[in-house]
């Protein structure tokens, strides 16, 4: 699942993560993940005056990307239960810039990781692959083995 945070700093920057993130998308790399409630936030935000005037798109850009993005998205019932508490579909990551709301939630979900743009892009297709398989084994989170193995030490 793509954050509205993610979407609104790739529509700002014409660089970065984000950006990034967003065209990897567009061109099928990963399969975002979609419901009405989180259209209906992408819609909101993206349609706010000071979105509007740091974006260099226009209202009809910006309504293209969107609808081409909601396109290649895979819609289903996303659960809000009061944000950041969600469970997003079968989502076993979401992007965001906002990593503490998300982790310092009320309710935690180990199969589920939380990773900034930058950290997303990042990751080899089968690094990535191999390590939601390990993790989907130990019951954890990829956050959670990424952060278990960067502790451990050889002799």
């Amino acid at each position: 699942m793509v954050d509205t945070s993610v979407f609104i700093s790739a529509l700002i920057s014409s660089q970065g993560a984000s950006r990034e993130l967003l065209r990897q998308c567009l061109l099928l790399k990963y399969q975002p993940l979609m419901g009405n409630a989180l259209f209906a936030e992408y819609e909101q935000v993206t349609s706010r005056d000071e979105i509007l005037r740091l974006c260099p798109l226009s209202v009809e850009e910006i309504e293209m990307l969107l609808a081409s993005f909601m396109n290649i998205c895979e819609w289903m019932h996303i659960y809000y239960l009061w944000r950041p508490n969600l469970i997003a579909g079968n989502a076993s990551i979401i992007v965001t810039h906002n990593t503490q709301d998300f982790k310092q939630a009320e309710l935690s979900f180990p199969e589920l990781s939380i990773l900034k743009p930058e950290e997303m892009i990042r990751l080899p297709d089968e690094k990535h692959e191999r390590l939601k398989e390990l993790a989907k084994r130990r019951n954890i989170s990829v956050n959670k083995l990424v952060e278990e193995l960067s502790t451990f030490e050889l002799w």
